[in-house]
């Protein structure tokens, strides 16, 4: 007679929550077992505590989730700027069109480039702030003319958008101790923030004045407003990029307000948001300590490029589009200009050039700028030579390396040619 072996099958597990007095509520796993034997079946019911691992699951499911809309959202806060100013350009290379509209794609070009920097920067600034690698330089500052510059940064786009903007300071101003431009940030930032949640053609508000012995700056609008439940979380990171979402609206990756507070915060402020509700406009108040000594004269507009005199000077950057339109743009200015795109060849072309002043980017194929720089200051009269960082690398480390490789300034991409022509003109 063949023997007949126990044969084993299961039955869909399913799971229940269930609320144990003392214990609070649980989730159970339970798994039935048919257990099928030549003349009987038994049924064993196992029931297993999952609470805790399925709290890692959907927490680990929420963050998915959140890092795909964030990630949505990235794409398309980046791509915004590069479409307008794809459009900018087509423009620009019209020539029958008129010298208006060609003036106008200039403008939309170099703001929309701003923006994308900025974005970058935002991003940069929320990783480092966290790990704390900023660092304030802090000296007594007029608050009210850092709230003047700051709406100033942020006009073109409230003029943009239509907005009605009124602005209050104290004629004898408010001095804080502080660093002057990343207040200027904490300001272009709620504003920023209250023009792009804000309908075209409504009203924003900006009011600096004294509570006892605290500044309080006050941004308010007439947009959409914050239910009261976000209130809370309105500053944490991400936040704008859940609400945008929400909303089908403007946008925004949520790091504006996230940086507000961080930045009021190291300064030994607060900052709190309040609205009515959705629909009936917010207002945002920032509390800083008032100072007692003297403020530094705060930061200026950037001033027109100062004339130059020609220079010879060396473009060595692996990027050729980017080290090409530098030539080009230098050469249009009369300077004697040579480009090479690694390390070895920027050592060659010093030693028969001789260039004055070298413009080096510091991620080259072979020999890094670090040492291409340090490499320089070798050569016969490498001492003269001015060596200029112009890079995509902004970290502290990043600047604290290029200063041991003893460069001279360190320049960000994209270029301020502003600056570069105060350094050329020195």
């Amino acid at each position: 007679m063949e023997e007949v072996l126990p044969q084993k099958t299961s039955i869909d597990d399913f799971e229940v929550k269930h609320v144990f007095p003392g214990i609070g509520a649980r989730t159970m796993r339970l798994s039935a077992r048919n257990l099928r034997l030549e003349t009987d079946s038994l049924i064993f019911l196992a029931i297993e505590d999952v609470t805790e691992r399925q709290a890692v699951l959907d927490g680990l499911d929420a963050a998915s989730l959140r890092k795909d809309e964030f990630l949505a959202m990235l794409g398309h806060e980046l791509r915004n700027p590069l479409a307008a100013m794809r459009n900018a350009l087509e423009l620009w290379r019209r020539p029958d069109e008129p010298v208006a509209v060609r003036a106008r794609a200039e403008s939309m070009l170099d703001w929309q480039l701003r923006k994308e920097a900025r974005l970058v920067d935002d991003l940069l600034d929320v990783s480092r702030i966290s790990r704390g690698l900023i660092s304030l330089q802090e000296a007594p500052v007029d608050l009210a003319r850092i709230v003047a510059l700051g709406v100033d940064e942020v006009k073109h786009e409230i003029e943009l958008r239509r907005h009605e903007l009124t602005v209050s300071l104290p004629p004898g101003g408010i001095t804080v101790g502080g660093d002057a431009i990343r207040l200027q940030q904490v300001v272009a930032n709620l504003l920023g923030n209250s023009a792009k949640f804000t309908e075209p053609g409504g009203h924003i508000g900006v009011t600096l004045g004294r509570e006892e012995d605290m500044a309080v700056l006050r941004v308010s609008d007439d947009g959409c407003g914050i239910a009261a439940e976000q209130l809370s979380t309105v500053f944490e990171v991400f936040f704008q990029a859940d609400r945008a979402l929400d909303q089908n609206a403007v946008g925004g990756l949520g790091l504006g307000l996230a940086l507000v507070r961080k930045l009021t915060e190291m300064h030994g402020g607060t900052v709190e948001a309040r609205s009515p509700g959705r629909g009936q406009g917010s207002e945002f108040i920032v509390r800083l300590p008032i100072a007692v000594a003297s403020p530094v004269l705060a930061a200026t507009p950037k001033a027109r490029r100062p004339k130059i005199a020609p220079r010879r000077i060396l473009v060595v950057d692996d990027n050729f589009a980017a080290a090409e339109s530098l030539t080009m743009l230098l050469k249009m200015d009369g300077h004697d200009v040579r480009m090479v795109s690694d390390g070895q060849a920027a050592l060659d072309a010093a030693r028969s050039f001789a260039p004055q002043i070298v413009l080096l980017d510091i991620g080259l194929p072979g020999i890094d700028g670090y040492e291409v720089a340090r490499c320089l200051r070798e050569l016969p009269g490498g001492d003269r030579t001015v060596v200029v960082a112009v890079t995509g690398y902004g970290r502290p480390e990043d600047r604290e390396r290029a200063q041991e490789a003893r460069f001279d300034h360190y320049l960000l991409k994209p270029i301020d040619f502003v600056a570069l022509a105060g350094i050329l003109a020195a």
